[in-house]
């Protein structure tokens, strides 16, 4: 994929399949407004900005990613399952060029980034620090539940509710 805000090439592809996604929100509201991206301003690791569409490749993924949650007081009693044949995605198991990821963020980011930097360095030395952290957060969290990074909006129609823990 090709990133309009830094110009640069980031691994990006064409996806097939299905994905899973844990949400707060009732099957009601996602028939009706689809997954239109995620609202966080402060979110680092978002591939596509707000158009990005937090997945999992596997049901068993996106039941971990409920657990840790839970364990943070965060509920998520649904889960969808998306059609992704079609839309673009970045899948974190099978892209793991961390240094090529984190330039583009940190130019797409550079304000945010700027607060984080506590020392004065280069440009090459802060991306290799920001890749590091990167690879660490990739390794911790993204593995593990097989986190793919869907772009949004994704409609309605593409999104089934497969488990509803409410009932």
């Amino acid at each position: 994929m090709y990133d309009i805000f830094s110009k640069k090439w980031i691994p990006c592809e064409i996806l097939y399949g299905f994905y899973y996604r844990a949400d707060s929100r009732p099957p009601s509201t996602i028939m009706r407004e689809g997954f239109l991206g995620t609202k966080s301003t402060n979110h680092c690791f978002a591939s596509f900005d707000s158009e990005t569409v937090f997945c999992s490749s596997s049901l068993e993924g996106v039941i971990s990613f409920k657990k840790s949650a839970l364990q943070e007081g965060i509920v998520l009693p649904y889960i969808y399952r998306i059609n992704a044949n079609g839309l673009r995605g970045y899948k974190f198991n099978e892209n793991t060029n961390s240094y090529a990821l984190a330039e583009v963020l940190f130019e797409r980011n550079e304000r945010k980034y700027k607060k984080l930097r506590r020392y004065n360095k280069g440009h090459f030395e802060f991306i290799s620090y920001l890749s590091n952290k990167l690879r660490l957060n990739i390794d911790a969290a993204f593995i593990p539940v097989k986190e793919v990074h869907v772009q949004g909006p994704i409609p309605a129609s593409r999104i089934n509710c497969i488990m509803n823990e409410w009932g």
